[in-house]
């Protein structure tokens, strides 16, 4: 099998990108220093007012705009399908950055699907030979449904067409046929525990993590019972499964106790974030509502857990994607950002410096189709930032053009060829030492596989 020759897509323009002195002043962004000063006020003031809320039986609270009738909320319209779009294209996007290095090519995880072409950087190429070989030995398929870089151990996550989930060469649900799946992961000097949790063909919910042999002593792959046609799970905390249904309600269990906690108030739910210690769902029309949770259904959310951004995230509209700070922290939550239907992002930001590493990406990205956003550096030459940080990840618009931690996918793959090796899934390198000197970044736009 010869070499596959990479080159860039034929047709597709030069790349608007923020390197090189070139700005992109995108009007919609919403936050600066003073409306977050001025969220932050009301956000207390809502607090205070609801404080005598917070030791209810759920063990939760929550800021939610009412004013709208959620009878009007229907996942056949033309916002919900915008959404759902939003949804599938960002399964096939994921980029960690995990050792904080300013180098592009350096300790920053980037995996992309398109068809049945994967993309990788550098530090991902590993991940895309281990997938390769396994869709080679008729193992998996070159289709893929959804990716993830896990945010610890820089692993990959996939899962193919078949519904089976791979974590590395390791099959994760043997006998399940899974639609979704999504991770968690928090680590400290004393502490490790990674969740994957996916969603089945029939609706259930199975998961993993690391705390399995400690609380389950049957080997067998355990089901959050009492879960039933779930469409989308997101995986909150250490031991809280959070679930939107087929029908647009939801609700999250706890895989310790068993309990599962219906929010019986949301409806029209097309999917659900994490951030913090705050769940996000995201409606079919394209609006938001959000409530803080306690895992602890003995420390209920007190008044000073709510996070500053409830308020103002409630009026934001035309959302089909949320993006937040991804480190994992429950403790902290540095900036929450939403992807309108037409590329463009709002943001609020928890500081003048979060707001400020907002505006170089969130404030100039345009037309983006998919982004990531775990934590990464990027070189301050790119983003005209004095310490040169930036924690926004990765993005991909639709022409093809690529952003932040996106330019460094430099391997790629075409599944449905048997696998050689990692060299030959490597651009050109002449190609490749163009794009490096062309203000110090590699790809500028997504290449093509023969």
């Amino acid at each position: 099998m010869k070499k596959l020759t990479v080159m860039l897509l034929a047709g597709i323009l030069a790349i608007s990108l923020t390197a090189c002195g070139q700005s992109t002043n995108n009007s919609s962004s919403q936050t600066t220093e003073e409306n977050n000063a001025a969220a932050a006020d009301e956000n207390e003031n809502t607090a205070d007012d609801d404080a005598d809320t917070y030791g209810d039986e759920t063990a939760d609270a929550e800021t939610e705009n009412d004013s709208d009738s959620n009878d009007s909320l229907s996942k056949d319209s033309a916002e919900a399908a915008a959404i759902e779009e939003a949804i599938q294209n960002n399964m096939l996007f994921s980029c960690v950055d995990s050792g904080g290095s300013k180098e592009l090519d350096a300790d920053r995880y980037t995996l992309y699907a398109d068809g049945t072409v994967l993309y990788a950087s550098l530090d991902a190429s590993g991940r895309l030979s281990t997938y390769a070989q396994l869709v080679s030995d008729g193992q998996a398929t070159a289709e893929i449904q959804e990716l993830r870089i896990t945010a610890y151990d820089n692993k990959g996550i996939f899962l193919d067409a078949n519904g089976k989930v791979w974590y590395g060469d390791d099959e994760m649900f043997p006998g399940y046929t899974v639609t979704y799946f999504n991770d968690w992961y928090r680590f400290n000097s004393s502490y490790y525990n990674h969740i994957i949790a996916g969603v089945t063909d029939d609706g259930q919910i199975v998961y993993f993590g690391e705390f399995w042999t400690e609380y389950n002593d049957d080997p067998e792959i355990p089901i959050l019972e009492g879960a039933e046609n779930v469409k989308y799970v997101t995986v909150f905390g250490g031991k809280t499964l959070a679930f939107v249904r087929e029908d647009g309600t939801a609700a999250y269990g706890n895989i310790r106790t068993g309990k599962i906690t219906e929010i019986s108030d949301w409806s029209g739910i097309a999917m659900l974030y994490v951030v913090g210690n705050t769940l996000i769902g995201l409606r079919y029309d394209g609006t938001l509502v959000a409530r803080a949770i306690s895992e602890s259904e003995s420390e209920p959310v007190r008044a000073d857990d709510i996070p500053y951004y409830l308020e103002e995230i409630s009026s934001w509209e035309d959302i089909v994607w949320i993006v937040t700070d991804k480190d994992n922290d429950i403790d902290e939550e540095n900036y929450v950002a939403g992807l309108r239907s037409d590329g463009s992002f709002v943001y609020v930001a928890a500081d003048a410096s979060e707001a400020a590493e907002c505006e170089q990406t969130f404030g100039s990205w345009t037309n983006i189709k998919v982004v990531s956003t775990d934590s990464g550096y990027i070189s301050a030459e790119e983003n005209r930032l004095e310490d040169g940080y930036i924690g926004m990840g990765g993005a991909i618009d639709t022409d093809n053009n690529l952003y932040g931690s996106a330019r460094a996918l430099t391997y790629a793959w075409d599944l449905e060829q048997p696998w050689e090796s990692t060299d030959a899934a490597k651009l050109d390198s002449q190609q490749l030492e163009s794009a490096y000197a062309n203000c110090n970044r590699y790809n500028e736009q997504l290449p093509a596989v023969n």
